[in-house]
């Protein structure tokens, strides 16, 4: 196949295209191509420097093969102006590989620095790199039109680069990062980042504090966030007035906050199950969100900790389930939620009677199911 040499597009599984040797010779290929770096099979890294009519997906997997900078730098990556998206992945090490720790961190920084994409690309995703710091590249101006980042799997990098200058940035994704324990001003250094929309963070075991002085100036346009499995982060910065978007789960969905926004009630829905009620104590929520949020949802609280509501002055629906409800806690709700209009309650045990004197004015419908039959007896 590598005789076609005007090929310009190959439409067949990405697995096939990397297992075409002399690859290199087709140096009009347009689409998207796989390379699989391995020397020993003729897929060395200068066999793409000639292909520079890519104009989709280029993924180079294989990279614990490359040596160093010198060897990484023979794709001449940097000459591909056409390319939209670049993914580099490593392998993880194999069981009885004989490199230290040490000499597979810095053989894979060096291989990195020598990855230096196009300042033209789109998309760039890292994947299980084992080095400890950030190619220089990621932390100037270059990659002036980068709009996806996704980092995933690189288990030693310690520090997040400082992404303030990549104006074009929408979408932050951080995945499986193990190293990482805060996230700060580092990532965004003196400026802002100005066009992010979408932060991601998943499964990063050792994140404690995610902070920022002014959130609102640090991620002017943001509007979702999710982060997922972090079980020992206890920091979190205020919600950005922007966000219409938010979740926050831990432990396999028995922990989670959700946010979002409806544009035909312009108005927000909260839904909070278990523990997670402790997040409302730590001021995260905009009070611009605190008071749009219309509907509140708690699922399996168990009582271990306070409710805080009084910002959530503006919900008029609000629904328990499967909750420990006692007297003191309905009269959290009734004390401060003062719109509330419809009140559900289902499965919550051997709860028996209202507080009655507590009932906001307001409340127009109580809709009580799977309690115990003393209460329901009460309401007809």
């Amino acid at each position: 196949m590598s005789r076609l040499i005007n090929l310009r597009h190959l439409d067949m599984d990405m697995k096939y295209v990397a297992m075409i040797r002399g690859i290199g010779r087709l140096e009009k290929l347009q689409g998207s191509v796989e390379f699989c770096a391995d020397r020993g099979r003729g897929h060395g890294m200068e066999e793409l420097a000639g292909i520079h009519s890519i104009r989709g997906t280029l993924t180079v997997k294989g990279l614990q093969a490359v040596a160093n900078k010198e060897e990484a730098q023979k794709a001449q990556l940097g000459k591909k102006e056409s390319l939209k998206t670049l993914k580099l992945e490593w392998e993880p090490p194999k069981l009885g590989d004989r490199r230290t720790c040490s000499t597979s961190t810095d053989s894979h920084e060096q291989v990195l620095e020598g990855l230096q994409p196009n300042g033209r690309i789109e998309e760039l995703q890292i994947q299980r790199y084992q080095g400890a710091s950030s190619p220089s590249w990621l932390e100037s101006n270059l990659l002036a039109s980068l709009s996806h980042l996704h980092l995933v799997n690189c288990r030693n990098w310690r520090v997040l680069p400082c992404l303030s200058q990549l104006p074009d940035l929408r979408v932050l994704h951080i995945k499986e990062m193990y190293a990482i324990a805060r996230i700060d001003h580092r990532l965004y250094g003196s400026g802002v980042l100005q066009s992010l929309e979408k932060l991601v963070l998943n499964d990063m075991p050792s994140l404690v504090e995610w902070s920022a002085e002014s959130s609102d100036r640090a991620f002017p346009r943001l509007q979702e966030i999710l982060i997922l499995n972090c079980p020992r982060l206890a920091k979190l910065p205020r919600v950005p007035a922007t966000v219409k978007k938010m979740r926050i789960e831990k432990d396999n969905s028995s922990y989670y906050l959700d946010m979002a926004f409806s544009p035909k009630s312009s108005s927000f829905t909260l839904d909070v199950h278990g523990e997670a009620v402790q997040l409302l104590h730590q001021d995260l929520l905009h009070r611009d969100h605190a008071l749009a949020v219309s509907a509140l949802s708690i699922r399996k609280y168990a009582g271990e900790s306070e409710v805080n509501v009084k910002l959530l002055s503006s919900v008029r629906s609000l629904s328990l389930s499967r909750c420990v409800v006692t007297d003191r806690l309905l009269e959290v709700f009734f004390q401060n939620l003062q719109s509330l209009e419809k009140l559900q309650i289902s499965d919550c045990g051997d709860f028996l009677e209202f507080p009655e004197d507590a009932m906001p004015p307001s409340l127009k419908s109580i809709e009580v199911n799977g309690c115990h039959p003393t209460l329901a007896h009460k309401l007809r």
